[in-house]
C-alpha cells in the first residue's frame, strides 16, 4: 500500500512536470496532473472552466507588494492548484445549508457553537474546528503546512526573489515556479491518498487563524 501511495505521488509530479513544460501554467499543471489520476465525475469542459476560474488565485494577478507588505492573494499559484485539487477530489458535494451537511449545516452549527453563551472562546473554537475537520479542512491545513515546510514559504515574492536576480522573467525564477508546481501536485497526491485511507488522521494544527487569534487576544 506504501509504494502504491509513492507510486501515485511521482506520477502526480511527473504529469504537473509534464504540464508546466506545455505551459498550462502553475495552478493548471496541479489541477490538470491529479485530475488524470482520480476520478472526480467533472467532465473535461468542465474541468476547463475550473481552471478558468482558478486563474486569479496567484500573486502575479492576485496581489500588491507595496511598502514591504503583501495584500490580496500572495500566494504560490501552485499551492492554490494543489488545495483546489484535494476540493476537486473529496470536497464536499452538498449544500453548507442542507440537512446533509455535516454537523447539521452552518445554522445548527451557530446555535450550537457560535452563540452558545456557556462556552469559552477556546471551547467554542476547538469545537468549529471538529466541525471543520468533517469537511475536509485538515486535509487543506496539511497542504499548505506541508508546502510551506518542503519549499519554506507560501508567499510568491519569497519564493522567487531568491533567483531573479533582477530579472523576473528569467529562466531561473520561472523554474522556481515549476518546482513548486511539481511538489504541490506530489502533496497534493500524497493527502488525497492519506484521506481515502485515514481521513481522522489529517488534523488542523495551532497555525490555524483561530487559534493564532486566541493567543493574540488582549490581556
Amino acid at each position: 500500500m506504501a509504494t502504491n501511495l509513492g507510486n501515485r505521488v511521482q506520477q502526480a509530479r511527473d504529469l504537473a512536470r509534464k504540464y508546466m513544460r506545455e505551459g498550462w501554467g502553475s495552478r493548471p499543471s496541479v489541477l490538470h496532473a491529479i485530475y488524470d489520476l482520480f476520478d472526480t465525475g467533472i467532465g473535461e469542459d468542465e474541468f476547463l472552466r475550473i481552471c478558468s476560474i482558478l486563474n486569479p488565485f496567484h500573486a502575479p494577478a492576485g496581489a500588491l507588494y507595496e511598502n514591504g507588505c503583501a495584500f490580496g492573494f500572495n500566494t504560490c499559484g501552485t499551492l492554490a492548484g494543489a488545495l483546489a485539487s484535494f476540493a476537486m477530489v473529496h470536497g464536499a458535494r452538498y449544500s453548507p445549508k442542507g440537512p446533509d451537511f455535516p454537523g447539521g449545516g452552518w445554522e445548527n452549527m451557530y446555535k450550537e457553537i457560535l452563540t452558545n453563551p456557556d462556552l469559552s472562546p477556546e471551547k467554542k473554537v476547538r469545537m468549529y474546528l471538529d466541525r471543520l475537520r468533517l469537511i475536509g479542512c485538515g486535509a487543506y491545513y496539511q497542504i499548505v503546512a506541508r508546502f510551506k515546510e518542503r519549499l519554506g514559504t507560501t508567499d510568491c515574492l519569497k519564493l522567487r526573489e531568491p533567483y531573479c536576480k533582477g530579472d523576473p522573467l528569467s529562466r531561473e525564477a520561472f523554474k522556481v515556479c515549476s518546482d513548486a508546481a511539481i511538489e504541490g501536485a506530489g502533496i497534493a497526491a500524497e493527502v488525497i491518498l492519506e484521506y481515502e485511507r485515514h481521513p481522522e488522521s489529517l488534523q488542523i494544527g495551532e497555525g490555524h487563524v483561530h487559534l493564532a487569534e486566541l493567543r493574540n487576544k488582549p490581556k
